[in-house]
């Protein structure tokens, strides 16, 4: 019924209240606390709520598009060091055709480049930049050349130029 709500556009709010029920009677569905993600947003609640409603989730290992929605949350609530923590400490079995801990960590730290640089912190959003893109990330089990081949793509590139745009007027 929340994805229901949610997709036909009705009430976000309407939905939200169907998710929560939700997350009493089937508490280990991780797509109920991830509708309930996304009605959240809809509504307009802040990244902190977000935040707050996947980490009610009961497991110990959720799934990985879970995990990697509470570190965009994170990033998106300024808490940057939080959303790479949840990356590296969890277990991550990677989906098909999903995202991986690679793309969600370049995600999430442009998240952080474009905060700085639009509070004119021009010299952090470079350091930033720069520390993505000549270092490994052990955390991660990432090797310098892993994460240099991601930051190749043309998408890529393009998303860090966006994320810059405000330390080049």
């Amino acid at each position: 019924m929340g994805y229901t709500e949610l997709y036909a556009k009705h009430s976000p709010e309407r939905a939200i209240q169907f998710f929560t029920e939700g997350t009493k009677s089937d508490r280990q569905n991780a797509e109920i606390y991830l509708g309930l993600e996304q009605a959240l947003k809809q509504a307009g609640h802040s990244p902190e709520e977000r935040v707050a409603a996947l980490q009610t989730f009961p497991g110990s290992n959720p799934p990985a598009t879970l995990i990697f929605q509470l570190a965009r949350d994170l990033a998106d609530a300024g808490r940057y060091d939080e959303a790479q923590k949840e990356l590296a400490t969890r277990f991550v079995s990677l989906e098909e055709g999903g995202a991986s801990q690679l793309d969600v960590y370049v995600e999430i730290t442009l998240k952080q480049v474009r905060a700085l640089a639009e509070k004119q912190q021009c010299e952090q959003a470079r350091a930033v930049i720069q520390h993505l893109s000549s270092d490994a990330v052990p955390e991660l089990s990432l090797t310098k050349d892993t994460v240099a081949l991601a930051l190749q793509s043309r998408r890529t590139q393009k998303e860090i130029a966006e994320a810059q745009a405000p330390c080049t007027k």
